[in-house]
């Protein structure tokens, strides 16, 4: 059964949110692992579970399939914080100033 467009509105945004949630969870223990055993360690795992999921997503032809892709989308949030620190480490804290 194909699903009406109400239907995929909502689950776009269960995704998101449910994105939100868990890059809030994740991020807290992620970045102090990155900082304890090192960055890679973090961002290659993080990394290919996020493009796996993302590469899964258009195969998800039903809730349970989709929502656990959203789950395996954490990798996403575990990565993200040992990616920022890994950015600063290599070119350092840049001042600018910037007029807004």
């Amino acid at each position: 059964p194909r699903a009406g467009a109400y239907t995929l509105s909502l689950l776009l945004k269960g995704y998101v949110v449910g994105l939100a949630i868990a890059l809030l969870l994740t991020r807290s223990f992620s970045g102090r692992f990155a900082d304890r055993y090192g960055r890679t360690v973090m961002i290659v795992p993080g990394v290919l579970l996020a493009a796996t999921a993302l590469l899964l997503l258009p195969f998800a032809t039903d809730l349970p399939r989709f929502l656990l892709l959203r789950r395996v989308r954490v990798g996403f949030g575990t990565s993200q914080p040992a990616t920022n620190a890994l950015v600063v480490d290599w070119w350092g804290i840049v001042k600018c100033d910037i007029a807004i």
